[in-house]
Order: C-alpha cells, then structure tokens, then sequence
C-alpha cells in the first residue's frame, strides 16, 4: 500500500512538473510573439522616420545650394539622417532578435504555431545611395565575393549591393 501511494505522489509530481513547463513555455511562445509584434510596430515606425530625414536632408541641399538654407541646417539635417538610418537598421536587427527568439522556441519544442510567427516576416529592402548612405553593415551567414576581400568588424571598401531573396532569414 506504501508502495501505491508512493507512485501515485510521484506521478503527481511529474505530471505537476510538466504542466509548469507547459505554462512557461506556453508563456515564452507569447512574451516571444509580443516582443516580434512591438519590433514590427518600431520598425514601421522607424521606416517612416527615415523617409522623412531623407526628404528633410535633400531639401537642406536644395536651399543650400540655391543660396537661400544655411551649411548648418545642412550638417544638422545630415546628422539627423544618419540618427535615423541607426535606428532604422536597430529597428530590423530588434526584428530579426525576435525572430531568432521564435525560432529557437520553435526548434525546441516543434511548434508550428511559433514557425508561422518566425516566418511571417518578409526580408525588407530599401535603396540607398552613395551619398545618403555612410555606415557599416554586419553580415552574418555566407559572404561571397567576385575577388579577393577581407572581411571585418571595419574593413575599408565600397558596398555596392547586397543580395537578398524572400524568406532568406
């Protein structure tokens, strides 16, 4: 009789255990969901933030130019410009974190709800040109080049595309 109530008390905390780990991750999946939500808003956000720095930069050059802005209203509408590219390109890698987070949940437990989150989100692309475009840009996974190249954290060099396909991650 021991024996009995011994076991069932140990099913008991099994099964009690398991439904903690459900719950957690049950509450890992949503907290993952809401953070992609809140990332895909901020980089909506952002998006729109760079759009109107560029517009606001390229006036700045026209009136300077045509002798009617000042070079300071150019300098500050550059500095601008580039405040928002960073956290333009801080809004897609808080996107890409979030999704990386559902992946990993995904991967660890096989759910199908977290991989349809993960792969809801389109590769997002926009041009850029030589002279409203100064930065740096981290690559991770494969790099191919035409010709010999070095690449690091500052490597000098001019980037003249990068490539990318839907559902390339």
């Amino acid at each position: 009789k021991y024996q009995v109530q011994q076991a069932r008390l140990q099913q008991k905390t099994i099964e009690h255990g398991f439904e903690t780990l459900r719950q957690s991750i049950d509450l890992q999946d949503a907290q993952s969901r809401a953070t992609l939500v809140n990332a895909l808003d901020v980089l909506d956000n952002q998006k729109d933030n760079l759009a109107l720095a560029t517009d606001v930069a390229r006036v700045a050059r026209i009136k300077f130019q045509a002798g009617v802005g000042s070079n300071v209203e150019v300098i500050t509408a550059e500095r601008d410009l580039r405040e928002s590219q960073t956290n333009y390109y801080g809004a897609i890698y808080d996107v890409l974190v979030a999704k990386a987070k559902i992946a990993d949940l995904e991967a660890k437990t096989g759910s199908a709800k977290a991989a349809d989150a993960a792969s809801a989100v389109p590769v997002s692309v926009i041009k850029v040109a030589t002279e409203s475009f100064a930065g740096y840009l981290e690559v991770q996974g494969r790099v191919d080049f035409d010709q010999n190249a070095t690449v690091g954290a500052r490597a000098a060099g001019t980037l003249t595309s990068v490539r990318v396909q839907r559902g390339d991650q």
